[in-house]
C-alpha cells in the first residue's frame, strides 16, 4: 500500500471544520476513514475533539495513536512501538485557509481545492458528515463522521496536552 500523509488530512479535517463557512468554536466526533490505495482497504477508528487552535484525535483501530496538533506542531504518540513522533507542519500547505473559502454545491455539500487536490464536504444537520478526497499519491481517502457535536465547552483543556512516557523514544522530524 503506498503511503499517504495523515498529516495533511487531520490538518485539513480540524481546521475545515473549524473556520470559514464551516464555523464551529468547538467539534468532536467519532470517525472512520478508509483509505484505498492500489485495490487495497485500510480502515481507521477514533475519535477527536478540536477548538480553534488545537486539536487530539484518538485512533482506536488497527492501532492505538494519539495525535496531538498545536498551531503548526504535531506529537504522534504510538504505545506499541513505545514511540513519540514530534514534528512541525510548517511543511504542509495552509489547508485551513484553502478550506476556509470552501464553495457552497448544494445545501450541503461544499468543495475546496489545493495545489490540484479537490476535497469533497459533505454536511448533515448543518454538521460535517464525511470529507472525500484523492491524495497525490492517487489514494482515494474517505473521512466518516459519527456522532459529531459543535460548540459544546470543552470541559477539561488538557485534553490537548501530550503525556509522554518517560521510556518512550522520542523522534523528531
Amino acid at each position: 500500500m503506498k503511503k499517504f500523509s495523515k498529516f495533511a488530512l487531520f490538518l485539513a479535517l480540524s481546521e475545515s471544520i473549524l473556520s470559514g463557512n464551516l464555523d464551529f468554536n468547538t467539534l468532536k466526533s467519532d470517525f472512520t476513514q478508509v483509505v484505498l490505495s492500489e485495490g487495497k482497504t485500510l480502515t481507521y477508528t477514533g475519535n477527536f475533539i478540536a477548538d480553534t487552535s488545537h486539536a487530539f484525535w484518538h485512533y482506536e483501530k488497527p492501532n492505538v495513536k494519539n495525535i496531538y496538533f498545536s498551531g503548526s506542531n504535531a506529537i504522534i504518540i504510538e504505545p506499541a512501538l513505545e514511540q513519540v513522533i514530534q514534528t512541525s507542519l510548517k511543511q504542509t500547505p495552509d489547508l485551513s485557509a484553502i478550506l476556509r473559502s470552501a464553495k457552497q454545491i448544494s445545501d450541503e455539500i461544499y468543495s475546496a481545492e489545493f495545489d490540484g487536490i479537490k476535497y469533497k464536504i459533505k454536511l448533515k444537520n448543518g454538521l460535517p458528515s464525511q470529507v472525500t478526497y484523492k491524495d497525490k499519491l492517487e489514494n482515494d481517502v474517505t473521512f466518516t463522521l459519527k456522532n459529531a457535536v459543535k460548540n459544546e465547552p470543552i470541559k477539561d483543556n488538557k485534553i490537548f496536552t501530550p503525556i509522554i512516557p518517560a521510556n518512550f523514544d522520542i523522534v523528531t522530524n
